[in-house]
């Protein structure tokens, strides 16, 4: 919803000579706005906002665009639609300085009424370059403090064309964000600025909320890891007529008190590299190491620093609680959880040692056991070499065994050979011899003259002597008888 932070709060510029009386508010957008059925278009829905009792009455949709529109103008390479998303965002908060009327319309009556905008579904906006601000307050950023012109209407130079047709463009597709549809707020929006306008620029009824406005800041509380309590500065903005007064610095200090934005260890925010002196002058740092664990964070912006705020003990107490007892406590809690990070480093360094020598026991131990199968193995190999040789060296005697057995055996069989050839060949003649000598005999004359005359042929003689022989032989006989 929104907070009222305080009714009167008055900011002067350096020298003095301008006083600001504002109020200091803060609002949730998401909380404060509700979706109903428009019933003038079926089926289309219209965001409206719900109106709230406030010391001092306002229209809570013509905040919310002058917002959009302060920051589209200080921030002009972000989309429009991340802007919306920015601020309508659920844990999303922005504490706002709203000057009072009476300041409008004194500025009015110095520097003239502004200028009326143009008969268009888009305010025209010129091309603005970036200025540096003063020492007080932010510079060009992402969430710098530039506006417009000053000699412009603010109003006016809060919008760029290009941003807003690329918004219109997006609309007409048919996306919507969350179910949610802007477009037809627009331009009842800007219908109310233009009919403002139209009034006595120097009556309170033609001050709106796009000229009480001077500066805002978005923020939002990080719970995306376990245990995390820290802020990030979305956005933040400050009106260029209004700067040299300090609402940039009053800002960023709203933005670090606990009691707005809840207890924390850590502030974040991007910034560009012209505002790093800004926020560099607040307590904000950029070191790696206390943003490391931040790297994920969404970031819409390019060549932008993650910068982060570490508070003192003393930012975590308020009003009467702010004593040394608070520290104290703070600081023995710190001890306790430094003994104990030590006592758990201690332990894993002895478990560590403890670890590295039973290692090196093992190590050792199996040095020695593969030295010993080394020997065994270098053994075994010898071993075997030396009965590989006594096997070659049996095999090749057996081998003359055998060729010598095999000699002797085949001379043998040679000599039987020889003799029964010899044998077989003398066979035949002495049979002949024996029939010879038988027919010598004086005791059987006919049978020495048959045995005298025959003579036994050969056997490897031919048939034909054989049968000679018979043939005298028988006439012998015959010639006998």
């Amino acid at each position: 919803m929104v907070d009222v932070l305080s009714e009167s709060t008055s900011f002067s510029s350096r020298d003095g000579r301008r006083i600001v009386p504002c109020s200091v508010m803060m609002v949730n957008f998401r909380r404060l706005r509700t979706t109903e059925e428009d019933g003038a278009v079926k089926g289309k829905k219209e965001t409206r906002f719900l109106r709230v009792s406030l010391p001092q009455v306002f229209n809570p949709g013509d905040l919310f665009h002058s917002m959009v529109a302060l920051y589209s103008a200080a921030l002009p390479d972000m989309e429009l639609e991340a802007i919306y998303d920015t601020i309508n965002n659920k844990p999303s908060r922005t504490v706002f300085v709203m000057a009072k009327k009476e300041a409008v319309l004194t500025y009015r009556k110095e520097h003239g009424p502004p200028k009326p905008i143009k008969d268009t579904k888009v305010i025209e906006n010129n091309e603005k370059k970036e200025k540096s601000s003063d020492k007080e307050n932010t510079g060009t950023s992402k969430v710098s403090t530039l506006d417009g012109e000053e000699e412009e209407d603010p109003y006016c130079s809060l919008f760029s064309d290009e941003e807003e047709e690329e918004y219109e463009e997006e609309v007409g597709d048919g996306e919507e964000e969350k179910g949610e549809d802007f477009e037809l707020e627009r331009e009842k929006f800007l219908s109310r600025v233009k009919e403002r306008q139209s009034m006595d620029p120097f009556d309170l009824a033609s001050v709106g909320m796009e000229d009480q406005i001077t500066g805002c800041a978005t923020f939002m509380k990080l719970s995306s890891k376990p245990g995390d309590s820290s802020v990030q500065i979305l956005l933040l903005a400050v009106r260029h007529r209004w700067r040299g007064c300090g609402i940039g610095e009053y800002l960023l200090r709203l933005c670090k008190d606990p009691s707005i934005v809840g207890q924390y260890d850590l502030i974040l925010t991007y910034a560009d590299h012209k505002a790093e002196g800004f926020f560099s002058q607040f307590g904000f740092t950029a070191d790696p190491i206390i943003t490391a664990r931040h790297k994920s964070l969404s970031d819409y912006w390019e060549n932008s620093t993650l910068m982060a705020y570490v508070p003192p003990y003393s930012a975590a107490v308020s009003g009467s609680l702010k004593s040394l007892e608070a520290m104290e406590g703070q600081i023995k809690t710190w001890r306790v959880m430094s003994m104990a990070s030590h006592y758990e480093q201690v332990c894993i360094m002895e478990r560590l040692r403890q670890e590295v020598f039973l290692l090196y026991g093992r190590i050792a131990s199996q040095e020695e056991v593969i030295q010993t199968l080394h020997t065994e193995l270098r053994e075994s190999v010898m071993n075997r070499q030396a009965l590989e040789k006594e096997f070659e060296l049996y095999r090749t005697k057996m081998k003359e065994k055998m060729l010598l057995l095999m000699e002797g055996r085949a001379k043998t069989w040679l000599e039987q050979l020889e003799t029964r050839n010899e044998k077989e060949r003398a066979a035949p003649l002495i049979k002949v011899t024996a029939t010879f000598n038988e027919g010598l005999m004086p005791s059987s004359t006919s049978d020495g003259l048959s045995s005298s005359r025959t003579m036994v042929p050969d056997e490897s003689s031919n048939s034909g002597d054989t049968t000679v022989a018979e043939d005298d032989n028988e006439d012998i006989r015959k010639g006998t008888e």
